[in-house]
């Protein structure tokens, strides 16, 4: 229920619109349907996000809640031994984390293939007494139908209007022969969004984190920009309006000059970090540590920001520098949203999803 967009309807949409036909089962939501094996087993393949969240009353023998794989719809031994599609399992977080440890070698039975947004976790179950071969890193990915930025209002519908084009050259395409862009955005198709937030984080405030502004605000003096914290949330009369809410939360990240992400439990780059950076804003992301600091993918001072969480003089130093420098802000900002569309959009990751998994899979067994 409190799974990021793009672990979510973002993913099923992605789905979707790549061609797919999509049962959505969505866990903890009226709309929700009956999950019987017949149903499961009309699939080509079973993609579950967040197996940790959904399976987790019933591998760890815990009492089942509202939002859990209900016993009474499919048992572990069903969902086991007679649900036959390929059942590929999407992590939404660390194997351990500050606060628990998930203990995801007990899930490993009952997928088939398993991505993890960590890249420790896929390294240390990529091995024979695991799950070699059938774990892998993937980052976050990112909806970049709705987490994105503005469109440049000088061209037509946002596309990036050609000025400009010429006959191509023999073995030129005709991408290659235009030479002129809109002249206000160059052929980028966005443009800046106006913002009238100084620095902010939307997200969930737990103990760690109230903790930790509550240190911070220590350390902020007269005529510092003070970071504001909320969520947003549109409601229908039957309850969450998703669609709605997700592109709410995208109009208020593109407000933010200085989008603070507040230290997590898990050790990995969270969902946030890719979704506020798709939108053209700015992210100070903390730096990860030890076995997790290989998940900082992004580079420092060019598509991101990194703080250390210990240092709090200097993290109010970083953003309070940020937020009056307009231009590098900005410039590493726009470079950090081209690097996200472009390596980590759900489009390009779905087929990485079905390369390692289908595809693979059907190669082996014509070899076999």
């Amino acid at each position: 229920m409190t799974a990021a967009w793009s672990v979510g309807d973002g993913l099923a949409n992605a789905l979707n619109k790549a061609g797919n036909h999509v049962l959505r089962i969505p866990r903890g939501r009226r709309e929700c349907p009956l999950v019987t094996v017949e149903a499961l087993n009309l699939a080509d393949v079973i993609i579950v996000s967040g197996p940790e969240h959904i399976l987790r009353s019933q591998v760890k023998g815990e009492l089942p809640t509202p939002y859990a794989f209900s016993d009474r719809e499919v048992s572990l031994y069903e969902w086991k031994n007679e649900v036959k599609p390929p059942k590929i399992f999407m992590y939404h977080e660390t194997n351990r984390r500050e606060d628990q440890n998930f203990g995801f070698e007990d899930y490993l039975q009952y997928g088939d293939y398993h991505f993890f947004p960590a890249i420790q976790d896929a390294e240390t179950f990529d091995q024979e007494h695991f799950a070699k071969g059938r774990s892998f890193w993937l980052p976050f990915g990112v909806d970049t139908d709705v987490f994105k930025p503005l469109k440049c209002p000088h061209c037509d519908y946002g596309l990036g209007t050609i000025l400009g084009v010429r006959e191509p050259k023999s073995g030129e395409t005709m991408f290659q022969a235009q030479t002129n862009y809109c002249k206000v955005c160059l052929g980028s198709r966005t443009a800046p969004s106006p913002k009238d937030i100084d620095v902010g984080f939307i997200g969930l405030i737990y103990p760690k984190r109230h903790l930790y502004l509550e240190s911070l605000a220590r350390h902020v003096k007269d005529g510092d920009p003070i970071p504001m914290t909320g969520n947003v949330q549109v409601l229908d009369i039957d309850g969450l309006a998703y669609h709605d809410q997700a592109m709410r939360l995208a109009m208020n990240y593109r407000r933010i000059k200085v989008f603070l992400n507040l230290p997590a439990y898990s050790e990995l780059i969270t969902t946030k970090v890719v979704e506020v950076m798709a939108c053209g804003s700015f992210m100070l992301t903390p730096m990860l540590e030890g076995a997790a600091e290989p998940n900082c993918i992004f580079v420092h001072g060019k598509e991101l920001a990194y703080y250390r969480p210990s240092n709090l003089p200097f993290l109010v130093q970083t953003w309070r520098e940020f937020v009056d420098r307009d231009q590098l802000r900005e410039s590493i900002a726009t470079a950090g949203m081209m690097r996200v569309r472009e390596t980590l959009s759900l489009k390009k990751q779905i087929a990485e999803i079905f390369y390692k998994t289908i595809i693979e899979r059907a190669k082996t067994a014509t070899i076999q």
